[in-house]
Order: structure tokens, then C-alpha cells, then sequence
């Protein structure tokens, strides 16, 4: 890959796992490609939406929620994180909100039900069994219509449209 007219080989040992080893990912080649900002903005919001399994737009909603004491509207969130995805720079409360949790998670003391957020349910038999019958179906599907194709192939019959025609 080409950045700044120097050629880097990147080689990352093993296939991402978790969301935090993807996230850490996606912020080291921000920064490789100078998204990144010199006040580790981006990086701590990476970093909690990690620790606290939300998405970054998450982030910026229990931060807004915490720092002004009520739910925000959509368009109060919506310029200040276009704002973050093109220079990765974020408001005060948004940071207040990132050292407040790294804070919480360096002591130990991290509870993602403080902020509001419900851990993921347990995966049910019933829900196990939904996935496995519509994968299966696409499946079926992806089969009949390669049948389909390679059927209509050898039905229709090959005529020579250029010559030499043999």
C-alpha cells in the first residue's frame, strides 16, 4: 500500500477476533493515512465504543446524554459526529465522556449498565434454529439458480457468429 509516496508492507498476524482488535485496526490505519488527530480524540472514542461494545455514534449519544442531563435529538448529534468522521476531532463533552470511562475502566470499576446499556441476550435455541433454516434456504436458492444457469447453457444451442466457423 502507497502512503506519502512510500511503500509499506502491512501484515497483521492473525484475522481480528473481537471488536476491540477491528476497531484498533480501522484506528491504526486512520492514523497511518493522517485521519488521526495529535489529541488522541479519535483513538478514545475507538477505544470506549470498544470497551463499551456500541457503535461510536453510541458514544456520542450517552456522552451528549450525560454531559447536558437529557436525551439528545437527532440533529444535535448528527454535525458534531460528521465533524468527528472527517477530521476525527470531537466536542468537549464527548471527550469529558472518554476520560471519564477510561478513567472508570483503568480502576476496575467499568459498568456498561451505568451508561444505559443492556448486555446482549444469550442466543436461544429458537434463534439458533431461525439461522441455520434460513442459511440453508439461501443455499437452496444459490444451487437452483446455478442449475438454472449451467441448464440453459447446454439447452441452447452454440452458434458460430464469426468465422472461421468449425
Amino acid at each position: 500500500m502507497r502512503i506519502h509516496g512510500q511503500m509499506q508492507e502491512r501484515r497483521y498476524c492473525a484475522k481480528p477476533e473481537t471488536l476491540a482488535e477491528r476497531m484498533w485496526i480501522v484506528y491504526r490505519l486512520a492514523a497511518e493515512l493522517g485521519m488521526g488527530d495529535g489529541n488522541g480524540d479519535l483513538q478514545g472514542v475507538v477505544r470506549v465504543a470498544a470497551l463499551l461494545r456500541v457503535s461510536e455514534f453510541e458514544v456520542f449519544r450517552l456522552a451528549y446524554r450525560q454531559w447536558f442531563g437529557q436525551p439528545p435529538r437527532e440533529p444535535a448529534l448528527k454535525a458534531p459526529f460528521q465533524v468527528y468522521l472527517r477530521s476525527a476531532t470531537v466536542p468537549a463533552w464527548v471527550r469529558a465522556f472518554v476520560r471519564q470511562v477510561l478513567s472508570l475502566q483503568r480502576e476496575g470499576r467499568l459498568d456498561p449498565g451505568a451508561f444505559g446499556i443492556q448486555p446482549q441476550p444469550p442466543a436461544t435455541p429458537a434463534s439458533i434454529l431461525t439461522g441455520i433454516v434460513a442459511f440453508l434456504a439461501l443455499c437452496l436458492v444459490v444451487a437452483l439458480m446455478v442449475a438454472l444457469v449451467v441448464d440453459l447453457q447446454v439447452s441452447l444451442p452454440v452458434r458460430c457468429t464469426l468465422p472461421p466457423c468449425y
